[in-house]
C-alpha cells in the first residue's frame, strides 16, 4: 500500500513539473548528444548554427539567452559527422568518419564524394568562397574549386624546409622531420675558408633528418640549410595524419602529426613553416587544431601544447597549458586573445601571457569540449560531449542549456 506521504511527494513532483512546463511554455528536453562540430550560419536573423555529431546527430542550433534549441535534421544513424561547414543560409558541407563528403541543402542530404579509399575520417575542412580544402589520416589532402561539388585528391610530392643552424660548434642538429631528399640539400657553410664537405666535415642523415657537424664551422659562416622532404615518420613517407586546415593570406595551412605544419600556394608550392631545431632527437607536437587571424596563427594539440606566431609562421612562441589536457579547438579573438577548449571540460582564455581556466565544476562540465564558434558580436559558443555547451561573452563563461523538441 502506498502511504499518504508518498502520494503527497509524487503529487508535488508532478505539480512542479507542470508549473515549469507552463512557465517555459515548452515541452523540450535537454539534449545530451555529442556535438562534435558547429559552424555559424551566415546572414541568419538569429544566432543560428549548423551542428553535427556521432550516430546521425545533425541539425541547427538557435541560441537565445542562456538556452539553445537543437532543431534536428534527419540523418542516417550510422553517419558520424566530424566536420560541418556552412556554405549559405540553407547549405553546408559535411565530412564523416568514413571519409565521405555530404552536401546538406534545404535539410536534405546528398552524398558527394568518398575522399579516402581506406575509409579514413575527414578530420577538418576549410572554406573560402568557392575554394574548399579537406584533410585526414594517411596524408589525405583534397581540394574543391566549386564549393565541394567535385574534388581532387592531392598527393604531396615534396615539402621545402629552410632553417638556420644554432651555432658553428661540432654537434648534432635534428630538424624535426624525416625522409629528406639528400640530393636537394643546400648547405654552404665553410671550414677553414673552404666549403664544408659531406662525410668529412659533416654527416647528413637523410632518413633521420639530422646533420652531425664533425669539424667546427667558420665563424661568420653561412649557417642556412635547406632541403626537400616528405611528411611522416622515418621510412614511412606520407603516412601522416593531417588534423587541421586553415586559410591564411593567399595560402593554405595544414598541421598534424610529428609537428607537421606546412603551407601551400601556387607560386612556392609546399613549404614547412614550423621549426624545432634541437641537439637531441625529441618528440614533436601532435597538432589537432589551427586558427588564423591576419598574420596571427595559433596551433594547439595533445598534451596541452599551444604555439603562437604573430608573423605568419616566421617565428613561434610557446603558450602551453599549465596541465597536460589535450586541446581540441582554439580561436583568436579580434584583440588577439586566445580561447581554447579540450579534454575533460577544459576551457580557458590566454591573455597577457597567462592562462585563466574556467571553473568546470561551477559550469557543470563533465565531458570534452570540441568546437568553438565566433558569433560575430564578440562572443563565442563552445560545444562538446553530452550536449555540453558554454558561452564566452564579456570575458565571462556561462553555461548554456541545449534543448530539443520531444
Amino acid at each position: 500500500m502506498v502511504s499518504s506521504r508518498s502520494c503527497l511527494f509524487f503529487f508535488l513532483l508532478f505539480y512542479f513539473a507542470v508549473c515549469q512546463a507552463v512557465e517555459t511554455g515548452r515541452s523540450d528536453k535537454v539534449v545530451v548528444a555529442d556535438i562534435v562540430s558547429m559552424d555559424l550560419i551566415p546572414n541568419a536573423n538569429s544566432k543560428e548554427l549548423f551542428a553535427g555529431g556521432y550516430r546521425g546527430v545533425l541539425g541547427k542550433i538557435v541560441l537565445a539567452g542562456k538556452v539553445a534549441e537543437f532543431k534536428r535534421i534527419s540523418a542516417p544513424l550510422d553517419m558520424d559527422i566530424l566536420v560541418i561547414r556552412s556554405l549559405s543560409d540553407d547549405e553546408a558541407l559535411i565530412g564523416t568518419a568514413k571519409g565521405e563528403i555530404y552536401r546538406l541543402r534545404n535539410d536534405q542530404l546528398e552524398r558527394v564524394a568518398l575522399l579516402s579509399e581506406f575509409n579514413e575520417p575527414i578530420l577538418d575542412m576549410a572554406v573560402k568562397g568557392d575554394d574548399v580544402w579537406a584533410v585526414g589520416p594517411r596524408g589525405l589532402v583534397a581540394n574543391s574549386k566549386d564549393k565541394g561539388a567535385s574534388w581532387n585528391v592531392i598527393e604531396i610530392d615534396k615539402v621545402r624546409k629552410e632553417l638556420v643552424l644554432g651555432g658553428t660548434e661540432a654537434t648534432n642538429w635534428f630538424f624535426g622531420v624525416s625522409n629528406v631528399d639528400a640530393d636537394s640539400l643546400v648547405f654552404n657553410a665553410t671550414v677553414n675558408g673552404k666549403k664544408a664537405i659531406d662525410d668529412e666535415d659533416y654527416y647528413f642523415n637523410a632518413s633521420e633528418g639530422s646533420i652531425e657537424i664533425v669539424n667546427p664551422l667558420d665563424r661568420g659562416s653561412d649557417l642556412r640549410i635547406s632541403f626537400n622532404y616528405l611528411p611522416g615518420p622515418q621510412f614511412q613517407a606520407g603516412d601522416v595524419s593531417f588534423n587541421t586546415v586553415s586559410f591564411y593570406a593567399e595560402k593554405v595551412l595544414l598541421a598534424g602529426e610529428f609537428g607537421t605544419v606546412i603551407s601551400f600556394d601556387e607560386k612556392t608550392g609546399w613549404r614547412s613553416i614550423y621549426t624545432e631545431l634541437t641537439n637531441e632527437e625529441s618528440s614533436m607536437p601532435y597538432w589537432m587544431e589551427s586558427n588564423v587571424k591576419g598574420q596571427n596563427i595559433i596551433l594547439v594539440g595533445a598534451g596541452g601544447v599551444a604555439s603562437f606566431s604573430a608573423d605568419a609562421g616566421e617565428t613561434w612562441v610557446s603558450h602551453n597549458l599549465d596541465n597536460d589536457n589535450g586541446i581540441f579547438d582554439a580561436v583568436l579573438t579580434a584583440d588577439s586573445k586566445l580561447i581554447v577548449a579540450g579534454a575533460v571540460g577544459t576551457i580557458a582564455q590566454h591573455n597577457k601571457n597567462q592562462w585563466k581556466l574556467a571553473d568546470r565544476s561551477e559550469l557543470g562540465l563533465i565531458a570534452w569540449l570540441k568546437s568553438i564558434v565566433s558569433l560575430g558580436d564578440g562572443s563565442y559558443l563552445v560545444s562538446g560531449g553530452r550536449g555540453s555547451m558554454v558561452l564566452f561573452k564579456n570575458d565571462l563563461w556561462q553555461k548554456i542549456t541545449l534543448t530539443g523538441a520531444n
